[in-house]
């Protein structure tokens, strides 16, 4: 098990990179801790990540699109022990542009801005547990703009 007693943070944790991320983390023994925008998804994908074996995940609910949930969030997190691993993944296409009640766009929040401040807000307790890592994911497409 060679992630065993190390923390990882995974966004984006119900589905797809995020949720095979989680997956691979938990069988090498790492504690990971899934953000989800959703607690019913979140629950069920911890629900089937602990059937797997290894650690069961802890779940951390969060709205990236808001900057406020972000902060939040931060807060729960620098609560932990430790972070070893901090991957952001979660991401958003949208067919339509909305607008965040912070006045963002709300792609360029998820996208951009929540992995920019989460990633600044635990900075502190990454430094704190040693030689930790980010990992911000992002898709190809997101680069193209709008079709």
């Amino acid at each position: 098990m060679a992630m065993s007693g190390e923390v990882c943070v995974v966004t984006g944790a119900t589905s797809g990179i995020g949720k095979a991320t989680a997956a691979a983390l938990t069988a090498q023994g790492a504690q990971v801790v899934l953000v989800c925008r959703d607690r019913g998804r979140g629950e069920a994908a911890a629900a089937e990540l602990a059937a797997a074996g290894g650690p069961v995940p802890r779940l951390e609910v969060a709205d990236l699109a808001s900057m406020g949930q972000v902060r939040t969030l931060a807060d729960r997190l620098s609560a932990l022990e430790r972070i070893d691993v901090l991957v952001n993944n979660a991401g958003l296409m949208a067919g339509q542009r909305r607008v965040t009640a912070d006045g963002f766009d709300e792609v360029f929040a998820v996208n951009h801005l929540a992995p920019f401040l989460l990633t600044n807000l635990l900075l502190g307790k990454l430094a704190a547990t040693g030689p930790a890592r980010v990992i911000t994911v992002t898709l190809r497409r997101a680069h193209r703009g709008p079709s």
